[in-house]
């Protein structure tokens, strides 16, 4: 790596805070080797918050729940990953910040497909629940919004 590319490196790292970074990636935390392999075995067929499925061109992401920066041991942890679209991902898991990290994730993912696969549909009279709408539930940051 030249002396500039080494630089603008060392500068991005220190202004983002960002962990220790490989030769090969300008910006962010250093994988592990077994991460290609790791990823391909547990990335799901469809977003675990929305239901869209990956495509060529639109490929679903694996989030870390609890950020592997913060604790590198849980890397490679399938428990640790959920399987998102980016717009989750960006949206959902760091509230269209990735300096933010949402801890519950996995529960406001799953309240969020639950609500999506079970919304009500218009009949042009009224609006049809597919099921009782006092059984709906309400995720965490669904009940925090100003009423």
């Amino acid at each position: 790596m030249n002396k500039f590319l080494q630089t603008l490196a060392d500068f991005f790292q220190r202004f983002f805070k960002l962990g220790d970074y490989s030769s090969n990636r300008l910006l962010g935390a250093a994988r592990s080797s077994g991460w290609r392999d790791f990823r391909e075995q547990n990335i799901k067929e469809s977003c675990e918050s929305c239901g869209v499925k990956g495509t060529l061109l639109k490929p679903l992401e694996l989030h870390h729940c609890e950020s592997f920066a913060t604790n590198p041991a849980k890397e490679l942890d399938p428990l640790n990953v959920i399987t998102l679209c980016h717009y989750c991902h960006l949206t959902l898991a760091h509230f269209r910040n990735y300096k933010s990290l949402n801890e519950n994730i996995r529960e406001d993912a799953a309240t969020l497909l639950f609500r999506i696969q079970n919304r009500p549909t218009w009949n042009g009279m009224k609006w049809v629940y597919p099921i009782p709408i006092e059984i709906i539930p309400r995720g965490r940051f669904l009940e925090e919004l100003p009423k």
